[in-house]
């Protein structure tokens, strides 16, 4: 039996997070912090080891610091990603992480450039 969530050990307590609710995560040291619509929960788990735990659920790394559920992007430029559940803060990502990113969306039109100008 498959969960849609996980319990994760924090500040003395287990807090129950929905998979779904995930909107992307975040490095600080040896911790992750996991933003969901409801702040934020730091865990003491690796950034790598969360994206491993992760995988599965549609998370891709796309900066040194970020990962983001690749169903939450609303919008890709050449500098950020916008995510639907925040769309006021574009997050910044590396381009070096983006075929990764692409592996996991279906991208319709000619090959995506992120150095092509914006067509009208």
């Amino acid at each position: 039996m498959s969960q849609n969530y996980f319990l994760a050990r924090t500040g003395g307590f287990l807090k129950r997070i929905n998979y779904d609710d995930i909107h992307y995560l975040e490095t600080a040291d040896n911790y992750t912090k996991v933003y969901t619509s409801n702040g934020y929960v730091s865990v003491r788990i690796t950034f790598k080891q969360a994206l491993e735990d992760l995988k599965e659920r549609r998370f891709v790394q796309v900066h040194r610091c970020y990962a983001v559920s690749v169903d939450n992007i609303d919008l890709i430029t050449g500098e950020n990603i916008t995510l639907l559940s925040d769309p006021e803060n574009p997050m910044p990502y590396n381009p070096k992480y983006l075929n990764a990113l692409l592996k996991h969306v279906k991208v319709l039109g000619p090959q995506f450039d992120l150095n092509d100008e914006a067509e009208d």
